[in-house]
């Protein structure tokens, strides 16, 4: 999933500005693939462990000292809509765990911030990303 331009971006409670896209990545940390005696190519195949994280791409316009650390932990939260104007919005939560947190500065880019984030369950079974519609069509 990739958001451009997200709305009302919070890490702990703490809004930030000037966020440009956020994607959401899933993989397979465990694969299984099973074959049988009939050909070269997998039968039947499942991923029972997965891994979600979560890149923040930020633009810093400003020197910025209030950097989160690797290894917090809380609440990361954004609100995005499909067309940005006259659409229905969402609010995308999730606890979350920081990777870690990179500045690239170019002449093309500026400044740019990347905090990756893991995705925490509360119980193994349930995604940790939960999505919910906060407003109908205006």
């Amino acid at each position: 999933m990739l958001l451009l331009h997200p709305r009302e971006v919070s890490f702990l409670d703490t809004p930030w500005k000037s966020v440009s896209t956020i994607a959401i990545d899933r993989t397979a940390t465990r694969v299984i693939a099973e074959h049988d005696d009939t050909g070269p190519h997998v039968v039947f195949a499942d991923c029972p462990e997965q891994r979600v994280t979560v890149r923040v791409t930020m633009d810093l316009a400003e020197d910025s000292l209030a950097t989160p650390a690797v290894g917090m932990q809380g609440a990361l939260e954004f609100a995005t809509a499909p067309t940005g104007v006259h659409a229905t919005r969402h609010r995308v939560s999730m606890e979350a765990v920081i990777l870690s947190i990179t500045h690239e500065v170019s002449l093309r880019k500026g400044a740019v911030r990347t905090v990756e984030f893991l995705g925490v369950s509360s119980v193994g079974g349930a995604d940790p990303i939960t999505i919910t519609q906060i407003g109908g069509l205006s």
